[in-house]
């Protein structure tokens, strides 16, 4: 569920580059109806299931909590329902809100990184990468469980080393036994969208890269998305479980 309708941050690899014909900031107020809606979903779930509620997508759930007062409005709302998992995701280092609460364990907040070398070319407005693993490691140090999302994964030349870095900057700050998830997912577009945004930035080089049209995505070869994924889920092993990994695929 979405509070807002574009990001604070400019990442040229990001869906929303295509998706809105707007650049402007589109918050909902009315929270009570996202709150009847969840309520009406959950009513609809039986007793012993849970429900996943992601915030995140058409916007940072963080990065401008000063002005929405999202996170404010719906910690309460959330820790009344154990039925329900809300997960924040973000870039931001905007955790005050998190950080003045007690922590309960059906929040979940995930980071999404690329390595810095691809960050500091494509991710614009973006806290640096160490300010976001020390925000992380606050989050971890109060009790709040985290996500990691290395999603999109981003081929470029070097992978391997640069992934390899991040992900050890990554655990040598904070404790593996606070993450709840990691997901994995290639970079990838809708064609329409990704027409839309080659239009925009017709010169990023990251568009131009070794991508490949199928079922409608564009996206890496299924061979290439494969050696990636691998890379990571090896270097990730040696942290955290295997059923933590989550795989997002355009491949079905």
């Amino acid at each position: 569920f979405s509070h807002m309708l574009n990001c604070l941050y400019d990442c040229r690899y990001c869906f929303l580059q295509g998706m809105f014909r707007s650049a402007h900031y589109l918050l909902f107020v009315n929270y009570e109806s996202f709150m009847g809606a969840i309520d009406n979903t959950l009513a609809k779930t039986g007793a012993d299931e849970t429900v996943t509620f992601f915030s995140g997508y058409d916007c940072d759930s963080l990065a401008l909590e000063s002005l929405t007062g999202f996170v404010e409005a719906f910690l309460p709302f959330f820790r009344e329902r154990r039925q329900a998992i809300l997960e924040l995701r973000t870039k931001s280092v905007n955790i005050q809100a998190l950080l003045k609460v007690e922590p309960y364990d059906n929040c979940i907040t995930a980071f999404s990184f690329t390595p810095q070398e691809i960050s500091e070319k494509t991710e614009h407005g973006v806290p640096p990468l160490k300010r976001r693993i020390e925000a992380m490691k606050k989050l971890a140090e109060q009790g709040w469980p985290l996500g990691l999302r290395l999603d999109p994964l981003i081929y470029h030349e070097g992978f391997e080393i640069t992934y390899r870095r991040l992900i050890d900057d990554i655990f040598l700050t904070v404790p593996p036994k606070a993450f709840h998830s990691v997901s994995l997912g290639p970079m990838r577009f809708p064609k329409t969208m990704f027409d839309r945004i080659v239009k925009l930035y017709p010169d990023n080089r990251l568009l131009a890269g070794p991508l490949h049209l199928a079922n409608g995505m564009v996206t890496y070869r299924k061979e290439l998305e494969n050696d990636m994924t691998q890379i990571c889920r090896s270097l990730l092993s040696k942290h955290v479980p295997k059923e933590k990994f989550f795989h997002c695929t355009p491949w079905g």
